[in-house]
């Protein structure tokens, strides 16, 4: 157990819904983190070397350890510092599988709608280039800018009946979606209303969503914690000197798509242009450790939850 001293560092970017999951949830547990601010489209150079060529925030850094996608982050969190937990309760299994439940409709059928709308009802808000670069991300045809105004209009029935649900889910007298105490399900759900005050300025939406409102001020009131600002060189250097966790092996494991550990690979999230290349050196049913190829940053391990993520077999020659 690597205890309080653990030198967290977290790159995001001020508008990101997923990056505001993982602020909240270190300022919840009282971590100290270090932030790196990393572009929200177009090129990011120090970023995607440290991943191996993956593009999306946020992501943890800890030593030469790098952690992508926040369902992984959020564990790893938990792991490190236990207290407050995010799955209260009796039973933390029952919890936890609620939590991923409500958590996987948030994140899947509500949020991708509710960001278009926004983006779309505030289009211009947004250069075009950040347009094009989340439709290449997820493989769609570049959109014009009166395409990407559109999908307010297409996407608003979509997202009301879903934050009704939310205001639903407040609706047992409780403080919190599951109970009176935080769960990890809180965190995520309240992407939503934080991404549509952060880009449209009011919550206005909601007005006839009290219970949801008042929760979503309750959650804001978290904060960030103590956190402060680094550059992505001084995290470089870090990763430089640091080595990665021992890894325990699992030679019962056998992957179903039959890729051992020290081939190429690529490692990418399904339906998204974000892959990592490098070397496999672990693989279990829960997650995947990837060796960065950099040799100017020594060994660097790139861990992805299996969920979410597709594995391929690679040739050094098949590397963009």
């Amino acid at each position: 157990m690597l205890g309080w001293s653990v030198y967290v560092i977290l790159y995001n970017y001020d508008f990101s819904n997923y990056s505001e999951k993982i602020r909240l949830l270190l300022g919840y547990k009282g971590v100290s983190w270090k932030s790196v601010e990393v572009p929200s489209y177009g090129h990011k150079p120090g970023f995607t070397h440290l991943t191996g060529g993956y593009r999306r925030a946020p992501v943890l850094q800890i030593g030469a350890d790098v952690y992508c996608d926040t369902r992984l982050i959020a564990e790893v969190l938990e792991s490190l510092f236990p207290n407050p937990t995010i799955y209260p309760g009796a039973c933390i299994a029952r919890t936890k599988a609620q939590c991923e439940t409500i958590i996987y409709w948030a994140e899947n059928s509500l949020m991708r709608p509710l960001a278009l709308y926004v983006t779309g009802l505030y289009a211009n808000k947004f250069p075009l280039a950040f347009h094009l670069d989340r439709a290449k991300l997820h493989g769609k045809v570049p959109p014009s800018l009166e395409r990407v105004r559109q999908s307010a209009k297409t996407y608003f029935p979509q997202v009301k009946a879903q934050l009704h649900w939310i205001e639903g889910l407040l609706s047992g007298g409780q403080n919190y979606i599951l109970s009176d105490s935080l769960s990890l399900a809180d965190l995520a759900v309240y992407q939503c209303p934080w991404f549509i005050e952060k880009i449209v300025g009011d919550l206005s939406l909601l007005n006839d969503m009290p219970k949801l409102l008042q929760w979503t001020a309750r959650i804001s009131k978290i904060g960030w914690g103590n956190s402060s600002s680094t550059t992505s060189e001084a995290a470089l250097d870090l990763a430089r000197v640091s080595s990665p966790e021992d890894l325990i092996s699992s030679p019962s494991y056998e992957m179903s798509e039959e890729i051992k550990p020290g081939e190429m690979v690529e490692v990418s999230p399904f339906g998204e242009d974000s892959s990592t290349y490098g070397w496999l050196e672990y693989a279990d049913e829960s997650r995947l450790i990837v060796r960065n190829r950099a040799s100017d940053l020594g060994n660097v391990f790139i861990h992805f939850p299996r969920l979410g993520y597709r594995i391929r077999a690679r040739q050094v020659t098949d590397i963009r």
